[in-house]
């Protein structure tokens, strides 16, 4: 459990430094604001005319890091990741706005397709992505009266 919240927060470290570097160069505008249930929310804004400014100070960005990466320059590195993923002044305050809305992640339950009745029809049956869907989709899939089911969901 710990090393994927490691992973998690490296990946969020990555998607914010992106974001603070659109940011910098113009092209992303993040505006506090209240949403339609009354709670504060973030309105965030591309502009596309500015699309290519991104791109080059991404690029710019990532390739500087990477020459540092490179060439073993710890310090000029972790300085420059340091201050590109930091969380201080107004973004604590967006920090706070983003995990009040945090909603818990959606699982994919692929559907499961059956023929109908012996016949040519192929029909596809759709599950909820939840836990009672995945369930369900397995059950739906390889039937509750399979004599390897004990065995699948041991497997599993």
């Amino acid at each position: 459990r710990r090393i994927a919240q490691r992973a998690c927060m490296w990946a969020w470290r990555q998607r914010w430094a992106i974001l603070r570097v659109m940011m910098d160069c113009g092209s992303v505008t993040v505006t506090a604001t209240t949403g339609d249930d009354g709670n504060p929310d973030l309105l965030v804004n591309l502009d596309k005319n500015k699309l290519e400014d991104a791109k080059q100070a991404v690029g710019k960005f990532l390739c500087a890091l990477n020459v540092y990466k490179a060439t073993a320059d710890v310090e000029r590195g972790r300085a420059m990741y340091i201050s590109a993923t930091s969380v201080d002044g107004q973004y604590l305050q967006w920090r706070e706005i983003v995990l009040s809305r945090k909603q818990p992640r959606k699982d994919f339950v692929q559907p499961v397709t059956q023929v109908q009745n012996g016949e040519a029809a192929v029909v596809i049956k759709q599950h909820e992505g939840s836990a009672d869907g995945m369930i369900q989709s397995f059950v739906d899939r390889y039937g509750a009266s399979n004599p390897d089911m004990e065995g699948l969901l041991q497997f599993l």
